[in-house]
């Protein structure tokens, strides 16, 4: 009978020592008291910095900084020291990201996409192929609506607008006129499109594999279900997701 042998790394691997973290925080009185972790996610390592005292407004003590590597890097300089150097910057700008928040929501709905288009060909990519296809074409259809109605970042932020102009959306898909001439996407279509919405939400919140430039998800699965309630004929939940579309993007169903 054979071991399975665990992958396990320390931070002193990535060029840590309590010695080197006493200097830095010697020349750098701003950075708050905390401490430095390294977190595996999706097969990576990654750095980390764990307040003492949870801030208030913070969701959580624990700030994500960035990626690990090994050795050094073309500056000479090991995982750990670019780790504190983007402390340094993440404390400066208080751990938010810098985005102009008038950018078009489309925008980054084109930079989640690309990141859906790499997982899509990667042969080790976590969801199923046909799901992902599902998860762009429900986004692209919000993506046309964002474009006509000109949503910005600053929209998401806010929170009740955005969550005002998805009620809006769901009636532009209630009108919507499909290329045979039907009008309105079925119930099942459009709470499908409404769950994509959500994981691009997800997307923008996560401040690891994610863009993290907002605070909290404004579109989740309650605001959903208040958004665009069950009829007495669903069954309780979601429906089962729907696969079968045309390359335009509508069902037929």
């Amino acid at each position: 009978m054979t071991t399975k042998r665990i992958s396990k790394k320390t931070k002193e691997q990535f060029g840590y020592s309590s010695q080197e973290e006493l200097l830095m925080f010697k020349y750098n009185p701003n950075i708050p008291s905390g401490s430095f972790s390294i977190q595996k996610r999706d097969g990576k390592w990654y750095w980390y910095y764990q307040l003492s005292i949870k801030r208030l407004g913070d969701k959580t003590r624990v700030k994500y900084i960035c990626p690990t590597f090994d050795g050094i890097n073309s500056d000479g300089l090991n995982s750990f020291q670019v780790s504190f150097e983007k402390l340094v910057e993440k404390v400066n700008s208080d751990f938010t990201k810098t985005q102009n928040n008038n950018t078009r929501l489309s925008t980054l709905i084109d930079d989640y996409n690309r990141t859906l288009i790499i997982e899509e060909n990667d042969p080790k990519g976590i969801r199923k192929k046909e799901t992902i296809l599902s998860m762009r074409n429900g986004i692209n259809r919000f993506r046309e609506y964002c474009l006509t109605e000109d949503i910005r970042l600053s929209d998401v932020i806010d929170g009740r607008k955005i969550r005002e102009q998805v009620k809006e959306y769901v009636e532009y898909c209630k009108n919507k006129i499909t290329p045979s001439g039907k009008r309105g996407l079925s119930r099942n279509t459009i709470r499908t499109y409404l769950k994509q919405i959500k994981y691009f939400m997800d997307w923008l919140e996560d401040d690891v594999v994610g863009r993290g430039i907002i605070s909290i998800n404004p579109i989740n699965l309650d605001v959903i279900k208040k958004i665009y309630p069950y009829n007495p004929n669903e069954k309780k939940g979601y429906t089962k997701r729907n696969f079968y579309y045309s390359r335009d993007g509508y069902d037929e169903m």
